[in-house]
């Protein structure tokens, strides 16, 4: 077979990138377990509903079916998993996560339709000391994974 089966902003990862893609993560999601976060295995492929149809890729199925996506980021996933299965679980929740995400379009910056995130949360904590605990974390991982000249931007709504 060759690459005419693959749509635009996918591809076949056959070289070393791939075996060093599986390094990081693994790197990165140790570190997220040593801190006592759980790790979560969300589906890839779930029912549409408004909050999650923005950029998907959409399955067609039966008109009488709700309609499928496949996942274009974890985050909301791992938001439903925390008011849902794990509602009664004590709080703050601390979860990571690591999947490979579908867009349905790329963009300029980032072609790519597919790839993989990677990712941590603290649910139900008040203190600021969590949210300082998590940038900490993503910056011990993308130093871990040699990246260097880190620049963490910070913005509220508020």
């Amino acid at each position: 077979m060759n690459s005419i089966l693959l749509p635009e902003g996918f591809r076949d990862e056959v070289s070393d990138l791939a075996r060093i893609e599986h390094k990081y993560k693994n790197k990165i999601i140790n570190l997220f377990q040593s801190n006592a976060y759980r790790l979560v295995k969300s589906p890839l492929i779930e029912y549409a509903n408004n909050i999650n149809s923005l950029n998907t890729l959409k399955i067609k199925t039966n008109k009488n079916h709700k309609k499928l996506i496949l996942r274009d980021d974890i985050t909301m996933q791992i938001a439903r998993i925390a008011t849902g299965r794990l509602k009664k679980k004590i709080r703050p929740l601390k979860l990571c996560y690591y999947g490979e995400v579908v867009r349905d379009k790329g963009s300029i910056i980032r072609p790519e339709r597919q790839f993989l995130q990677v990712g941590a949360e603290c649910i139900g904590e008040s203190s600021y000391l969590a949210d300082i605990e998590i940038i900490e974390l993503a910056l011990i991982s993308l130093q871990s994974v040699g990246i260097k000249n880190i620049s963490i931007e910070l913005s509220s709504r508020l």
